[in-house]
């Protein structure tokens, strides 16, 4: 009712100014006033509810639109495939943490030789199975050519068995890390073909040649020594073994080997937090070994194999 009344008495003023204009000859002023005055006039209260749903609507509208914007940008760069350098980074940089942080782990080595060439040791009475045991013994497997290594490393404890990763594009031909789902990444790395060569006077020489392959600029295992830990067995290391073993018939002696790895491959997952949680290497192998003096010489031998190494079961 006092609505309606206002609105009545409004009406009465508007009359009265149209009115007073038409007698002062000024017809434009009292379409201005009127205006005016039905501009103040208060809103409805279902005029006012129109206005906050459709303000409310266009705000709702603007919310969405953000973040149907905003949040494919973040879910595509959480997601982001890594390949090359990029994707090396990511695996490098695991394996420095596991081997700064001193992780626990398991690793287990599995070696299978596929062929042995014994050349002028294979015509000699009982040495065919010596040279086969010493070989075999090298590589740490069994009488059938297999052989498994297994090391259980506690947090804290050596990382002998797990080496600084320092791999470039250089040393491989792809790299690629594949988001996971979970924050993580699950990485596949081709390693490229190698080779490493010795050669010396055997026995108390040293010897010299390239020591390195592809391969051994990433975390597994390699060196100069007799450690059975090595996942690597380069020409130095074997030119070394062979050299120092001692054996009833005397000690062997070579003076020149060549060794080539092949078809190596290397896959890991690692964690939204970026540390390593599993890898497993694959590597296939192959040995020349020449001018080998052990009871009888042998100018050329020659050995094929391949094996897994795979780490497990990470602490930090």
């Amino acid at each position: 009712m006092k609505t309606t009344g206002r609105i009545i008495a409004m009406l009465l003023v508007a009359a009265l100014m149209i009115g007073l204009a038409a007698c002062t000859g000024k017809p434009d002023a009292p379409a201005e006033t009127t205006e005016d005055i039905t501009t103040d006039a208060e809103p409805t209260l279902e005029a006012v509810a129109a206005g906050n749903s459709e303000s409310a609507a266009r705000a709702e509208t603007t919310t969405e639109e953000i973040a149907t914007t905003t949040e494919p940008e973040t879910t595509t760069a959480a997601a982001r495939t890594l390949r090359g350098q990029e994707a090396l980074d990511l695996y490098n940089a695991a394996i420095k943490k596991a081997v700064n942080e001193k992780a626990g782990y398991q690793k287990r080595r599995e070696i299978k030789i596929t062929a042995l060439n014994f050349g002028a040791f294979s015509r000699v009475p009982g040495l065919s199975a010596v040279v086969k045991d010493l070989v075999y013994g090298i590589f740490g497997v069994g009488s059938n050519g297999e052989g498994v290594y297994r090391q259980a490393v506690q947090k804290g404890q050596s990382t002998i068995y797990l080496r600084e990763s320092k791999w470039t594009m250089n040393d491989v031909t792809s790299a690629v890390a594949e988001p996971d789902g979970s924050g993580g990444y699950h990485v596949k790395i081709a390693v490229k073909d190698g080779g490493t060569y010795w050669k010396g006077g055997g026995r108390g020489d040293a010897g010299s040649g390239n020591a390195v392959s592809p391969v051994d600029r990433g975390p597994l295992c390699y060196g100069a020594d007799e450690s059975e830990h090595h996942d690597h067995k380069t020409a130095q290391n074997l030119y070394y073994i062979i050299n120092h073993m001692a054996h009833s018939l005397g000690t062997p002696s070579t003076q020149d080997i060549a060794e080539r790895t092949g078809n190596v491959t290397m896959e890991g997952k690692i964690d939204s937090q970026g540390r390593i949680a599993h890898m497993k290497g694959y590597m296939e192998m192959t040995v020349d070994v020449n001018h080998v003096n052990f009871v009888v010489t042998l100018r050329n031998g020659s050995g094929r194999g391949h094996g897994t190494v795979e780490y497990s079961d990470f602490m930090y």
